[in-house]
């Protein structure tokens, strides 16, 4: 589904839960600290998210969103948006992570003959754009520079549902969602149509500005005060991927034991609207990179 709906963007570029408690997310502001190695780390930007309960997953989407569950979560922080090419680098340069793979034809990207390891485009690879090209591994070594991780999955939905209980953070309507998330428009749509000849079958009727990445914080945040849970990329979650959730009712859940696949959540500039749901799951194997997968990372508070 996401390999289909990208073929739309290369083109262009190459011719309700409510709040639990009365708590609310504060915003850090970001301080200067020293890595091991001695170099500057700046702490990023983050929300602290208050610790509830809330129901995971969908009974209206697909069959690995269920069953439905009651979960407990701890506070957390996040960072508001994800990680940045910008702030990536800062961790290039320290030493500890690789550079994100652009250039080096490690990363899977659209070519005249479907999705293959080859060279980013470079419209991707603006210092205020979300990394992308980042493997599972990578993602994590910089979470854990960040003195962080990556998010669990069930962190994730509860900060991008942000007290919600609708399809999307702003409702159930999809068609209102442009000033909100970057994904599958009408422009992406049309570039399609004109190219293939055929009806694209899904998108938002309405322009989001954007046919690929944009810069963070372009579209409005959502409750918590974050930017792009919903559309943009695809972002790492830390925990392995299984084809339903486990019954119960956990507090602090971490996801299967082990497997092939991690998760992926959020969708992205290249989704179609069922993508862009708070409850959508998808998976990678962890070595993959490709042009629309990125990360942000949480914090204890």
């Amino acid at each position: 589904m996401r390999v289909f709906a990208m073929i739309i963007l290369f083109l262009f570029i190459t011719g309700n839960l409510w709040f639990v408690g009365n708590a609310a997310a504060a915003t850090d502001t970001a301080i200067s600290g020293k890595s091991r190695q001695g170099k500057s780390r700046i702490a990023p930007e983050t929300v602290v998210i208050p610790g509830g309960t809330f129901d995971m997953g969908s009974t209206s989407g697909d069959p690995d969103e269920r069953p439905v569950r009651s979960v407990t979560l701890d506070p957390f922080k996040i960072d508001v948006h994800e990680v940045t090419n910008a702030e990536y680098q800062r961790c290039v340069k320290a030493g500890i992570c690789a550079p994100a793979h652009y250039d080096d034809n490690t990363c899977n990207v659209m070519t005249d003959h479907g999705w293959w390891e080859g060279e980013a485009p470079s419209v991707f690879k603006d210092p205020n754009k979300p990394v992308v090209c980042i493997s599972w591994y990578e993602a994590k070594k910089y979470c854990e520079w960040k003195q962080g991780s990556l998010p669990t999955e069930a962190q994730f939905e509860y900060a991008a549902r942000a007290g919600t209980k609708t399809k999307y953070y702003w409702g159930d309507d999809p068609d209102k969602g442009c000033g909100c998330a970057n994904g599958a428009d009408i422009d992406g749509a049309r570039i399609f149509e004109t190219v293939w000849g055929a009806q694209y079958p899904e998108k938002m009727n309405c322009h989001d500005g954007n046919p690929y990445t944009a810069p963070v914080k372009s579209y409005k945040p959502n409750r918590f005060g974050l930017y792009d849970m919903t559309g943009n990329i695809w972002e790492w979650c830390s925990d392995w991927y299984a084809p339903h959730y486990k019954s119960g009712a956990p507090t602090n859940p971490v996801g299967a034991d082990t497997g092939v696949y991690r998760v992926l959540r959020g969708g992205s500039a290249e989704s179609a609207p069922d993508h862009l749901t708070t409850t959508f799951r998808d998976r990678s194997m962890p070595h993959y990179r490709m042009l629309y997968d990125g990360f942000r990372c949480v914090y204890k508070p």
